[in-house]
């Protein structure tokens, strides 16, 4: 609930002067005279809705401190973001002039501290002070015609990490990402010791409704945005006023806990991951440290199950590229790869990934289709890059499309499902995609269900398995009542995945052909004339079934590539057209193609520019 007072402070009254000032224009002593009787004060809390979408328009705010978000509600309790309103600005002038009913509903996504008028004390300055009308008039007309919009949001500034205890371990991880923050940008960290100091209050004051406590904690506050691109708040459970407080302040909040902790909610935990309406609003972060990178991570999935986060991490205190990684993530820098499906071809993309990372490119996020997939699930293990060429060596040599693999009989598919389970087990059965050290996401399609599947949960073989099942080549995967087939039916370059979760840096690999060819038959030759012409001797273009089942069943999905490099910041297409879909022994041929291939890239302006801070 939001509090009200009325305030004759001078440090009060230039301030709200100062937010009045964009809508009013300059306020002169006689009219702040006539004004201030009809101002009211109003604190209210992060989460507390100020205006509600469908209500009249009765008044008008005027923000002072804090953060609003302009929310559009739908009848089936979903939500759109319209845009944030920051200090100096204000909200419900038109429906005030237009008598409309309210079209948004208005939430602090940060405690505020607001300047409220209502529709008779507007109406009567304006009779009052018809120069000073002007002004609101001409902000209202800005606004609706669009020259004012609030669509853009507002940028990451205040990120709050909040751990079970404040232990060493938790200090630790702090002052890693506030180092490599400030390599970069100012950064300041904030606690609670340093906010009472700072606000000369105890913390009982932290709880207090009082407009005046509250905008000088909030003036506090604004003023360390201000001084600093970043404010990291830091709080612990001991401090459950301060907790709540500086949640209310974060624009991303990140709860940190060590990975051997039990799987339950704390008590703070239960109040943030409640699924309210205020919290949805917020970007929510699951840090899970590690003492070291000596053991693989097990059973993150019961982590997950009780936490909805939009991203989780795991961090290995003895290795500084995890800690770089969150900052990263804070700064808003983070580089994903999104690897296309192309059989063998695929392969090319162990050499790029492998290059990448050798001239110091890191990369926060892979996702792939069917071959991609199978790249980049062996990349997100993180296992070194001698590892990492050596075990997609091995999956290669044993490829299920050899011959002895085919069935004799194939009813439901060419090549033996037991075959590409068994390959599938052997190099990724032990793992499920969250515990992979980093984040991982695979494209399948549903054919019960004709849609498009991101599998970024479960058992890491299963998903590469479901993601390369192309039909007609390999059987399906049951998953429940639904057969899941090769992502590449739908969605071969999965680079949306990256845009779903704000990776900064896109990068596209993709493997299709783009050259016409001329053919050397006016009729595509059967199989006897084939062969005949083979042991003449006389080379007949054509692709053999398997490799024309696996391109045409793709077909559709390569008209979608246009639309998805939009969203690439770099796109890599390795020259890999002359090597077969199935071709798997020319794995390390198409390793080192990758590989040169990266160099002559990553030598390239636009590449250098684009990665400038990490080479």
């Amino acid at each position: 609930m939001s509090e009200k007072n009325n305030t004759n402070q001078p440090s009060q009254i230039e301030s709200a002067k100062a937010a009045l000032r964009p809508v009013f224009g300059q306020i002169t002593d006689e009219q702040w005279s006539a004004l201030e009787g009809s101002l009211e004060w109003v604190y209210v809390k992060g989460g507390d809705k100020i205006i509600r979408q469908g209500e009249p328009s009765d008044c008008i705010y005027f923000l002072l401190h804090g953060r609003l978000s302009a929310v559009f509600e739908d009848e089936d309790g979903s939500y759109r973001k319209l845009g944030d309103i920051v200090q100096g600005q204000s909200v419900g002038e038109i429906g005030i002039f237009t008598k409309e009913p309210r079209t948004a509903s208005v939430i602090a996504i940060r405690d505020a501290v607001l300047l409220k008028m209502s529709d008779e004390a507007l109406h009567k300055a304006a009779a009052l002070f018809p120069d000073m009308m002007f002004n609101v008039m001409n902000t209202v007309i800005k606004r609706a015609t669009s020259q004012y919009t609030p669509k853009t949001l507002s940028p990451v500034r205040n990120i709050v990490f909040v751990a079970r205890t404040n232990s060493q371990r938790f200090a630790t991880f702090v002052e890693g990402v506030q180092k490599e923050i400030a390599r970069h940008a100012q950064v300041h960290v904030v606690s609670q010791q340093e906010i009472l100091s700072m606000c000369n209050i105890t913390k009982a004051d932290l709880e207090s409704t009082d407009p005046l406590i509250n905008g000088k904690i909030q003036q506090a506050i604004d003023d360390l945005e201000i001084n600093n691109e970043y404010v990291l708040f830091t709080a612990n459970e001991d401090e459950p006023a301060w907790v709540s407080k500086a949640i209310r302040q974060a624009d991303i909040y990140y709860f940190i806990k060590d990975f051997d902790d039990d799987f339950e909610l704390s008590p703070i935990e239960k109040i943030i991951f409640d699924e309210k309406f205020y919290f949805r609003l917020k970007e929510k972060h699951l840090v899970l440290l590690h003492e070291d990178g000596s053991k693989r991570p097990q059973n993150t999935r019961f982590f997950l199950e009780k936490r909805d986060v939009d991203l989780h991490h795991h961090v290995r205190m003895d290795r500084s590229s995890d800690i770089h990684r969150i900052a990263r993530f804070i700064r808003g820098c983070t580089i994903g790869i999104a690897c296309a499906g192309g059989g063998a071809k695929g392969m090319a993309h162990v050499g790029i990934i492998k290059t990448f990372l050798e001239n110091g490119v890191p990369i926060d996020y892979f996702c792939g289709t069917s071959a991609g997939a199978l790249a980049a699930a062996a990349a997100a293990m993180d296992m070194g890059n001698e590892e990492f060429v050596n075990c997609l060596y091995e999956l290669a040599v044993e490829a299920p499309t050899r011959r002895k693999n085919m069935n004799i009989i194939p009813i439901i598919s060419i090549m033996k499902g037991e075959d590409l389970d068994r390959c599938m087990h052997k190099y990724f059965g032990h793992v499920n995609i969250e515990d992979l050290w980093i984040n991982f996401s695979c494209m399948a399609s549903n054919m019960t269900k004709r849609k498009p599947v991101i599998i970024d949960r479960g058992p890491l073989d299963q998903a590469v398995r479901a993601s390369i099942a192309l039909p007609g080549v390999f059987p399906p995967v049951v998953r429940g009542n639904d057969l899941w087939v090769d992502g590449g039916l739908i969605n071969n370059l999965p680079i949306n995945i990256l845009q779903n979760n704000n990776i900064a840096i896109k990068i596209a690999v993709t493997l299709h052909k783009n050259k016409d060819y001329k053919l050397n038959y006016n009729k595509v030759p059967d199989s006897w004339q084939y062969i005949i012409n083979t042991v003449k001797g006389k080379k007949i273009k054509t692709p053999k079934i398997t490799s024309l089942m696996m391109e045409s069943m793709v077909l559709a999905s390569y008209s979608q590539y246009k639309d998805a490099l939009k969203l690439a910041d770099l796109h890599l297409h390795p020259p890999v057209d002359k090597v077969g879909l199935l071709q798997w022994h020319r794995y390390l041929e198409l390793v080192r193609i990758g590989s040169e291939y990266a160099d002559e890239v990553l030598s390239t302006p636009e590449a250098k520019e684009l990665f400038k801070e990490f080479r």
